[in-house]
């Protein structure tokens, strides 16, 4: 099955994104899996379903992961539940994973540059 690899930024997409990302989140957690991982797709299905909600009232949402920015650009008639505002506490898995990308890809580029 080919990876689907263009995202158009419609609701629908983003919430289908999002909805991914929640059953990824909801897997049971074997032992190769890390907490982490699941907290990761918990916040992204989170992220991207905020963004959905504020691209279907016209608001483009800025590039963040941060999941009270977000919320705070909710027009007053979206009423967000209690548990999308407790989700707020997930963007930190979202700040790590971005923290241990950019950590591995410095280390690769000095590496490489120690063998060149």
């Amino acid at each position: 099955m080919p990876h689907e690899v263009h995202f158009s930024g419609s609701p629908a997409d983003w919430l289908r994104y999002a909805r991914s990302d929640l059953e990824l989140s909801r897997t049971m957690r074997q032992a190769e899996v890390m907490f982490e991982g699941l907290c990761f797709h918990a916040q992204q299905a989170a992220e991207k379903a905020l963004k959905a909600a504020l691209i279907s009232k016209g608001v483009p949402p800025p590039k963040t992961h941060n999941i009270r920015t977000l919320l705070d650009l909710l027009p007053e008639e979206i009423i967000a539940l209690q548990e999308i505002e407790d989700a707020a506490s997930l963007s930190d898995y979202a700040l790590q994973a971005v923290t241990l990308v950019t950590l591995s890809l410095l280390m690769k580029k000095n590496t490489k540059r120690r063998y060149d």
